[in-house]
């Protein structure tokens, strides 16, 4: 688990400045799943913003915190995003 903590802590490093820049706040970081070798995993990130959150925030928050450029992108085996 010490190893999901840590990699749920450098997601959440990466994404909330670049959820913030789009006026969304970073809730939650989750991570879920099988260890190294696993079937795989999954990063959920809860948003939120000021008077609640639509599909078309969340949409517009989920390409750019996938493509942060310190977003870790060794995740060790398949890694599904939520």
């Amino acid at each position: 688990m010490a190893n999901g903590t840590k990699t749920a802590e450098a997601v959440r490093e990466a994404v909330a400045p670049v959820l913030a820049a789009l006026g969304v706040t970073l809730y939650d970081v989750e991570v879920l799943g099988a260890g190294p070798g696993g079937p795989g995993r999954t990063v959920r990130v809860t948003v939120d913003s000021p008077g609640g959150i639509d599909l078309e925030s969340v949409a517009g928050a989920a390409g750019p915190s996938r493509r942060s450029s310190t977003t870790p992108t060794s995740l060790p085996g398949p890694t599904s995003w939520r």
